[in-house]
């Protein structure tokens, strides 16, 4: 995922956070829902003009807007890797955890 998928994810999680639509929050921040949806989806980059209106519409700081986490993507690899485990015996366990902590 590039710089302008994340920062769109972003976004979208917020609005999703704060139960708004596309359309909503366009019109909150004064752009066309077109233009929401293609800063959602990667295909555009929001002016630092529109970090700010977005900032404002979610009652947060314009740094918390440009914090992108992976959350998400961490939380499917952790997911990933439990159900790889469950299938390992308690000595190949043994032996990864001693691994991890070297």
């Amino acid at each position: 995922m590039n710089l302008k998928q994340q920062l769109g994810q972003r976004i979208k999680e917020l609005r999703l956070q704060n139960n708004l639509t596309q359309s909503a929050l366009a019109e909150k921040v004064n752009i066309a829902s077109k233009y929401q949806s293609f800063i959602e989806t990667g295909n555009s980059y929001p002016s630092a003009e529109l970090i700010e209106k977005y900032a404002e519409a979610f009652n947060i700081e314009p740094s918390e807007v440009l914090s992108i986490n992976n959350s998400k993507i961490k939380i499917e690899l952790i997911n990933k890797i439990n159900k790889k485990l469950e299938t390992f015996s308690i000595s190949k366990l043994e032996e990864l955890y001693k691994n991890i902590n070297d």
